[in-house]
């Protein structure tokens, strides 16, 4: 299975564990849904991929987590910079925090908490946890 990934910051458990959920993800999602194929798994370099599927596909919308690790973030400007802003969107989105980012009683850029502590102390204090999401059955119908 080492062979299949290659993501050379995580450990082999780690590695495994991913692409097991990635796996299953697809799988689950497969046995809930009539399309078969909704689910792709690539092997590569992603900016590669991601502007092989745009002009394959012809793809109007990307949709990703906002990266904050540095070599992400430059894999992510380097897919932005190469796609063609007229034809294709790119939106990002917070997912860093179990907390949605909008929901944050303070501002990241600023009061910034020196250690996770303070920052749990801010947010079970004071930020409200919004209701939970119908689950994929519930909102495919």
């Amino acid at each position: 299975m080492n062979n299949i990934i290659s993501l050379p910051k995580i450990g082999i458990l780690r590695r495994k564990f991913l692409l097991e959920c990635i796996i299953n993800l697809n799988y689950q999602i497969n046995n809930k849904t009539k399309n078969k194929n909704w689910m792709c798994i690539e092997y590569g370099n992603p900016h590669e991929i991601i502007l092989d599927y745009i002009n394959k596909y012809h793809i109007h919308n990307i949709y990703s987590h906002k990266d904050i690790d540095y070599e992400d973030v430059i894999t992510t400007n380097k897919i932005i910079s190469s796609i063609n802003i007229d034809s294709t969107k790119y939106h990002e989105y917070w997912g860093q925090t179990l907390i949605h980012i909008d929901d944050l009683t303070i501002n990241l850029d600023k009061e910034y908490p020196s250690c996770f502590k303070e920052f749990r102390e801010i947010v079970t204090k004071k930020c409200k946890i919004r209701k939970i999401i119908d689950s994929y059955e519930n909102v495919s119908k």
